[in-house]
Order: C-alpha cells, then structure tokens, then sequence
C-alpha cells in the first residue's frame, strides 16, 4: 500500500501547530526556511516553491529535533516517514 505523501504532511503541520509552532507556506525562492523564532514565537517557514517532499523533509527535521513531540500522540504513517525516532524517545 503506498501512502500519500500529502496526507503525511497535513500529519506533520498539525503536529507542528499542536506543539505551537506557527507553519507559514510562502515564497522564498529556495532560501532556506525551517525553524525560526520572532516576536516571541516559534515559526517553521516553508517554501511554496519546493515540491512536497522537500516541505515534508523540513517540518520532519523539526519535529524530530523537538522534545516537546515526546508528549504528543503521533500517527503511524507520520511515525513511520520519520527517518529516525525523536530525540530522548526509547528505542
């Protein structure tokens, strides 16, 4: 069974948005993007520019390196497209 890469996305953004971080999708031209904090808030900034994957890649990097993740129920897919488990989790 192939699973969407869309739907894990839309995993990973309500994740992201559920640990507080605030997911803006925009042009940046391939300039970067990922986790940033401004005005006392954590961003992930994403380029409307890469394809899905690319997006995807970014918000699994952040959430991984996130703590905070350790609390927060996952889904399996998004569990899987993870490349390693969150930091602190037990193997």
């Amino acid at each position: 069974m192939k699973i969407d890469v869309h739907l894990i996305y839309a995993d990973a953004v309500r994740i992201a948005e559920r640990l507080g971080y605030r997911v803006v999708l925009d042009w940046i031209d391939g300039c970067g993007g990922g986790r940033y904090e401004a005005m006392a808030s954590e961003w992930i900034m994403l380029d409307r520019g890469a394809t899905i994957e690319d997006r995807l890649g970014q918000l699994l990097a952040v959430l991984e390196a996130d703590q905070r993740i350790l609390a927060v129920p996952l889904p399996a897919r998004l569990v899987a497209a993870m490349s390693g488990q969150p930091r602190g989790m037990a193997a």
